[in-house]
């Protein structure tokens, strides 16, 4: 699902308007969430989650609505689903870093030059500087 995500939020900017309703892509990773089941992509699902939800449903201009209290909400219940499993699985090293790199992460925030700080989580997430000069080689 996660991967089925990237597909859609990563196709072809130019086509994307006709081709792509971002609903669809969000409520894939949404599902990963409400599972409530541990992954070991739950952090990644929660950020990728969180970046598009801001971009298509609030927007990025530092007057856009920023509901990071909902968002905190659905971060609380990853960092929950994860220490439930942690009790069973003690020594899994990555489910215990998901929980600080959820812990970690920081709100989006307004005062950006371009607008809120949710373009620059966009661009660490879906737009690698590696991958775009790979593309132009081709």
């Amino acid at each position: 699902m996660l991967k089925l995500s990237d597909c859609l939020f990563g196709g072809n900017e130019e086509n994307n308007d006709q081709l792509f309703d971002p609903e669809i892509a969000i409520g894939l990773l949404r599902s990963i969430i409400e599972r409530k089941q541990y992954s070991p992509v739950l952090y990644q699902v929660f950020y990728k989650w969180r970046t598009k939800t801001q971009e298509y449903r609030h927007g990025m201009s530092n007057l856009s609505g920023i509901p990071n209290t909902d968002y905190n909400l659905v971060r609380w219940e990853i960092v929950q689903t994860i220490k439930q499993y942690l009790i069973d699985n003690p020594h899994v090293t990555w489910a215990k870093t998901q929980v600080d790199l959820l812990l970690r992460l920081p709100n989006i925030a307004r005062g950006g030059p371009f607008g809120n700080d949710n373009i620059i989580h966009d661009w660490n997430l879906y737009h690698d500087l590696d991958k775009v000069e790979q593309e132009k080689e081709l």
